[in-house]
């Protein structure tokens, strides 16, 4: 592979990541922005052969049950059933919602963050 091929390869797959990233964190900031708060509880565990993904009910203030699924799972949170967990929800679109922590907040804009900066750099360093 030579540097223009690396050159012509760059931004085709590391913009995308980047974009991605810059993207969801503006999401993130404007629930943490407009947010509500509220507190929810796994009532479910979705289990499936990529992991088991945990499902937290929380309610809205006409007496409704919203549900969210957790999108990303660390090793060191408790996701048993009944676990109580703090929630933020767009009062406008209550289905936009994510647990109020900072892995679940930040978490896959620092995986699109990564993964771009190292595609970036893997192609880098074959060019070179």
């Amino acid at each position: 592979m030579n540097i223009s091929d690396v050159a012509l390869f760059l931004p085709i797959f590391s913009l995308p990541l980047f974009v991605l990233a810059v993207r969801q964190r503006y999401q993130t900031s404007e629930l943490l922005r407009i947010g509500v708060q509220t507190t929810g509880t796994v009532v479910e565990i979705d289990k499936n052969p990529e992991g088991n993904t945990p499902i937290v009910a929380f309610p809205l203030p006409n007496g409704e049950e919203q549900r969210v699924r957790v999108s990303v799972v660390l090793g060191e949170e408790r996701w048993d059933l009944g676990t109580v967990w703090p929630v933020r929800y767009d009062p406008r679109n209550p289905a936009q919602a994510i647990i109020d922590r900072p892995a679940q907040l930040f978490g896959q804009t620092k995986f699109f963050l990564l993964a771009g900066i190292t595609s970036f750099g893997v192609l880098a360093v074959i060019g070179y």
